[in-house]
């Protein structure tokens, strides 16, 4: 299954518990949804567990103490280190185990303490083990990871193929349907994929509102001006604008890499309209008209500037067709952002630099 699955939620609470029941309640109702194919929890099930219970009174009462009990209990169960022994190659540990009869297990019969209360020249009271300690049988889950010190629980499911939607929308109403029923102190949290992505999108989104900013800046120390680079960098928005629509039409994700692709097309567009601006200003000087000039920039950019898209697409077309399903979204935002942009910045860019820059006529 992928990494992130399309639904995941958290359940937190302060008994493991009820938390465990409630958690294979969530899984169970998860995994009866028609469109499921898979729901799994991190906790796993209870593992056979023995509990050794002190018998603290009569402990005290001959002045034994805890260390004493679980000392044995250690020389049996899994030795004591003594020390390392060098063979010239590595040096070897050294455990002292107390063979009590038991290949796995402890012995307790077979296990003795001595108390340490001793009357008049009578040696000291013996007890074997299981006369001062009682064994019961339990189960216990091995971990419960914790989130924000809470012990949280993780469901995750998993669709079948092609019914990711559906799947995920019926999820949100079985999850909020869960939560009205949870016992007080317990929380269902949701993430997964929609999560994560919606991070994803947050985080990139100030990344790019940083990098548009940098963009206008330098534009506005190249060409001295704070008009201009708000029309260069709005050719970053018809770049986006086209893929937008050519990932709808194409019917592809707006996933990471469609995302990473929309990015890397601002470098494109920006550096197109930088130099067209840069040739109307240069023409300024050769040309009496301003729309002469701006013409004239026009028609000796346009090859170069129409002829690097092309290549740009022509070398992403084939991974539209013949790609991997992964790099799709990458080339069709690519390729679809480059032709709506291409186009309008030859057209739209020349229209608005005439209305910014035409002269201001003279009132009397």
């Amino acid at each position: 299954p992928p990494p992130s699955p399309p639904v995941q939620v958290k359940l937190q609470g302060p008994e493991v518990d009820t938390l465990i029941k409630e958690a294979n309640r969530v899984k169970d109702q998860l995994g009866e949804i028609e469109e499921a194919e898979l729901t799994t929890i991190n906790a796993g099930s209870g593992q056979p567990f023995l509990r050794y219970n002190p018998d603290r009174e009569l402990l005290a009462q001959n002045n034994i103490s805890i260390d004493q009990v679980t000392s044995q209990i250690q020389l049996a169960n899994t030795g004591i280190p003594l020390g390392t022994f060098d063979n010239g190659v590595e040096r070897l540990p050294i455990e002292v185990i107390l063979n009590d009869g038991e290949a796995e297990g402890v012995n307790l019969e077979e296990l003795s303490v001595v108390s340490g209360t001793q009357s008049g020249n009578q040696p000291p009271a013996s007890f074997s083990l299981d006369e001062v300690i009682s064994v019961e049988e339990t189960e216990q889950v091995g971990v419960i990871p914790h989130l924000d010190g809470k012990r949280t629980i993780t469901i995750n499911a998993y669709p079948k193929e092609g019914s990711e939607q559906a799947f995920t929308s019926e999820a949100n109403q079985v999850i909020e349907t869960i939560k009205e029923d949870l016992p007080a102190n317990y929380s269902l949290v949701e993430s997964g994929q929609t999560d994560a992505q919606t991070e994803f999108f947050i985080e990139v989104s100030k990344l790019f509102v940083i990098v548009l900013f940098l963009i206008y800046l330098t534009i506005a120390i190249q060409f001295n001006s704070l008009l201009m680079p708000l029309l260069i960098t709005g050719t970053v928005f018809l770049a986006i604008t086209g893929a937008i629509i050519g990932l709808f039409v194409s019917g592809q994700p707006l996933s990471f890499l469609a995302t990473l692709g929309i990015v890397s097309l601002s470098g494109i567009v920006v550096r197109n309209s930088v130099i067209l601006i840069e040739f109307i200003e240069q023409n300024r000087g050769e040309y009496s008209s301003l729309i002469e000039a701006v013409i004239e920039a026009g028609r000796a950019r346009i090859r170069p500037i129409v002829l690097t898209s092309l290549t740009s697409i022509a070398a992403l077309t084939p991974i539209i067709f013949t790609g991997d399903i992964l790099f799709k979204p990458l080339a069709v935002s690519i390729v679809a952002g480059l032709m709506f942009s291409t186009v309008l910045t030859l057209l739209l860019v020349p229209a608005f630099y005439l209305i910014i820059k035409r002269p201001k006529k003279k009132t009397t």
